[in-house]
């Protein structure tokens, strides 16, 4: 049977749904799965990359850190005899390097919609999680495969939600809905005027509730599936790859996209499916990073594996904090650091518990408060070039990109803010 599920709904924010605090889109499917589960409020991408993103994924392996990698996930998984299934419905994510290695790759070919949808269920979206649905009725009812993975992809491809979701989110004096079912990513000469980027969010949140629904009618199926095998529990991962920047600091999309936490903070639920669940819902503000999912993969399945303390903390495996939320703690902010990339640039950008940085080269270029300042707004690094030198002093040594690092008090320490 089916031993752990993945579901990454690509291009999903959280700043988007209502557990992360979203009080204008309503998200029950969410909702009820953070009744239910572990939720990482502080998950950040490694890269805006698909492809960097699925070398963490399944080989643990951060994309600004060379030298020889981990053992990919799915040759651990081979070696012990299980099976692994990838879902998707894109041809480039199954022939990227770490993906062909799984036992089985189903594509599910769909046409994008050139007008808006009638209803959810005549969404792309709904198309994709209607073949899931049919996949594990049929197939894995079989017992066939221990990993499955899907990746839903439409959330960047094609807004087609109804039109009535785009009105739903419309004040008075709003100009009208865009009823335009391709995301608007195109290159952009100047920034977007804030009617357009109004119309931009209001698609995109219509979009998420399609995403919503669709997740509410898999997480169903699912319990139902646990129900059926009451002495096998299911481990489940619902993730995005990455964000996507919706107009806040100017551009929609990744072409001319800078990198902020708009399109870094991706969510994180995590539980287990069992006829008794263990499992209540949790807060952890920990650090994660992408290749915390692989760490937890890899111990789920009982493979080989680098012990987690000998990792850094934002690579860590959550698992332990699914079942026992007693065993976050108080983790040790000193190491506590994510970095992240992008493929369009090269900007780096480090989170720890006080801060957000850009940095270009060896310096930094932008900075913000962390946690206050959740999306990046007030930037203030002409007035705290303390810290700005600090990071900058770390950088150019190398410790940061290689993670060998504790970080002056300056840089974790809120009250020092």
């Amino acid at each position: 049977m089916v031993k752990a599920i993945v579901l990454v709904l690509d291009h999903l924010s959280a700043k988007y749904l209502g557990p992360y605090g979203n009080t204008w889109i309503p998200t029950p499917g969410f909702n009820q799965l953070g009744t239910c589960s572990l939720l990482a409020e502080s998950m950040i991408a490694s890269s805006t990359d698909i492809a960097e993103i699925y070398a963490s994924f399944l080989g643990g392996q951060h994309p600004v850190i060379t030298g020889p990698g981990r053992v990919s996930l799915l040759d651990q998984l081979t070696e012990k005899g299980a099976t692994s299934t990838l879902i998707s419905s894109s041809e480039q994510l199954l022939q990227l390097p770490y993906c062909d290695a799984f036992t089985q790759q189903v594509l599910v070919p769909l046409t994008a919609n050139t007008e808006t949808a009638a209803d959810i269920e005549s969404t792309m979206m709904a198309g994709f999680f209607g073949e899931v649905l049919n996949w594990l009725e049929t197939t894995a009812a079989a017992d066939q495969e221990d990993l499955l993975w899907i990746h839903a992809d439409s959330l960047g491809k094609c807004w087609d939600a109804p039109a009535e979701l785009r009105e739903m989110f419309r004040g008075d004096e709003d100009p009208e809905a865009s009823l335009a079912t391709d995301p608007p990513f195109s290159q952009q000469q100047q920034p977007l005027d804030p009617d357009a980027q109004l119309q931009v969010s209001h698609s995109y949140a219509a979009q998420v509730c399609v995403a919503d629904t669709c997740l509410a009618a898999l997480h169903s199926a699912l319990e139902n599936y646990a129900l059926g095998h009451p002495s096998d529990p299911i481990l489940l991962i619902v993730t995005a790859a990455r964000a996507i920047p919706i107009g806040q600091h100017g551009t929609v999309g990744y072409q001319q996209a800078a990198l902020y936490s708009e399109q870094l903070h991706v969510p994180l639920f995590a539980t287990i499916l069992a006829s008794e669940s263990r499992v209540t819902s949790s807060r952890n503000q920990r650090l994660l990073q992408s290749e915390s999912i692989y760490q937890t993969l890899v111990e789920w399945f009982g493979c080989a594996n680098v012990a987690s303390d000998e990792l850094p903390q934002c690579q860590q495996s959550f698992l332990s904090l699914i079942v026992d939320e007693s065993s976050a703690g108080i983790y040790d902010l000193a190491n506590a650091v994510a970095i992240s990339k992008t493929d369009q640039s090269t900007e780096i950008a480090i989170t720890t518990a006080a801060w957000f940085a850009k940095v270009v080269g060896d310096q930094v270029t932008e900075l913000f408060v962390k946690p206050d300042d959740r999306w990046d707004i007030n930037e203030i690094a002409a007035k705290r070039r303390d810290v700005t030198s600090a990071i900058e002093e770390m950088f150019t040594a190398g410790d940061l990109q290689q993670f060998s690092v504790e970080l002056p008090k300056l840089l974790w320490n809120q009250i020092l803010r």
